[in-house]
């Protein structure tokens, strides 16, 4: 009898729990709203000739410090865009939301320049300028609200010129 009012009070109370952060978090972007964003961003980029695939992905599957990755085949016109997963990042929901968003865009920018020659020494020139791309159509698209990733933001106690440079380097926190 003691077992049963055990077992029926773990149950109740499991119950009352509620979901955790965890599956709040899992939940906050949802696959097909990840679609969505590739699908309006592909057409705005003029990338329909591509077939590109995106996957929300633990930060296990990405290299350290990374938001995304884009594997493409040019031959076939194939793209893979991995962003990280929102129970990765240590954002507000808003912010986790938007920064998955810009992440494909981000990737999209680096498909769009593909055609384009590579010089493996100036990869971060390449970001450089992905960066401010990406920023660019953010921006445009989000409005005054929206807040760049690679210009420098001042920090309220800091001085005036010392600025905080945000960029893609690595998880927003």
């Amino acid at each position: 009898m003691r077992l049963a009012v055990f077992l029926l009070f773990g149950i109740v109370v499991s119950l009352s729990a509620g979901p955790s952060v965890t599956d709040a978090k899992s939940k906050l972007v949802s696959d097909v709203q990840v679609q969505s964003w590739l699908k309006n961003w592909q057409n705005r980029l003029h990338l329909e000739d591509w077939t590109v695939s995106v996957r929300i992905v633990r930060s296990t599957e990405l290299k350290p410090d990374t938001l995304g990755n884009l594997k493409w085949d040019s031959q076939a016109h194939t793209a893979a865009i991995k962003i990280l997963s929102p129970l990765d990042y240590e954002l507000s929901a808003a912010d986790t939301s938007e920064d998955m968003e810009y992440t494909i865009v981000h990737e999209l920018v680096h498909l769009q320049l593909s055609v384009l020659p590579r010089d493996l020494k100036k990869k971060d020139v390449e970001e450089e300028v992905v960066n401010k791309i990406s920023d660019a159509l953010m921006g445009l698209d989000k409005g005054p609200a929206f807040h760049a990733r690679s210009v420098p933001v001042q920090k309220p106690s800091a001085k005036p010129s010392e600025p905080e440079v945000a960029g893609r380097a690595g998880p927003r926190q």
